[in-house]
């Protein structure tokens, strides 16, 4: 149970499960650090009990304003395989030890550029 102190609303806002995340757009994971930046969740040790897809699909993204789309057929595992397409790669990106977000967001931003 999430006390609302931390979420006053009765519900999460729509987001994605957890598996794979597709950022789409140069800006969303600026975006989304300053959803981070908005929201006191940075500063309360409760808000990383809150599962990384409600965080960053549903309640940074509402925050933010970036529309969010399902996609079906994508599932986790622990060493990611990757599909290139275009040159192009999509990691899965979670939190799970790390405290700070933003920390897995740079590891997502210095692998921008790289080809396949």
């Amino acid at each position: 149970m999430v006390p609302k102190s931390l979420y006053p609303y009765p519900l999460f806002p729509q987001y994605c499960s957890t598996g794979t995340y597709a950022l789409i757009g140069h800006d969303v994971p600026a975006k989304l650090l300053k959803a981070v930046d908005k929201s006191w969740f940075q500063h309360s040790a409760n808000y990383r009990k809150l599962p990384e897809d409600v965080l960053f699909t549903g309640i940074f993204a509402e925050i933010a304003k970036i529309r969010r789309t399902h996609i079906g057929g994508m599932s986790f595992i622990d060493a990611p395989a990757y599909v290139c397409r275009n040159g192009l790669r999509a990691y899965s990106l979670h939190m799970n030890r790390v405290r700070d977000p933003r920390v897995y967001f740079k590891r997502l931003g210095a692998l921008e550029g790289h080809g396949c």
